[in-house]
């Protein structure tokens, strides 16, 4: 889920797209809380900015980073490059 912000930047669900709680550890929440949320800005060339990531139960554990977001408005879709720790994760956010 994506929400636009007062101020003009977007709280995402989860930056992961859900892989800690339906990948990786499902039928753990409500009990642990496995999103990662973040504030996003939407730049005018569509692309995306991290400004911050929640805290979240692996923040301990795994930094978070975005190193690539587009934002489609043709079709709705957002595409990211999320840095998991040191590891690329490829995230779509469809409609």
């Amino acid at each position: 889920m994506i929400t636009e912000n007062e101020d003009g930047t977007y709280l995402i669900d989860d930056l992961l797209g859900g892989l800690q709680f339906y990948g990786m550890n499902p039928g753990f929440e409500p009990m642990y809380d496995f999103h990662a949320e973040a504030k996003l800005k939407l730049n005018a060339d569509n692309t995306l900015t991290l400004i911050e990531v929640g805290n979240w139960y692996f923040a301990s554990e795994l930094a978070l980073s975005l190193t690539e977001g587009k934002y489609n408005p043709e079709t709705g879709v957002v595409t990211m490059t999320v840095d998991y720790g040191g590891t690329p994760l490829s995230v779509t956010l469809t409609k």
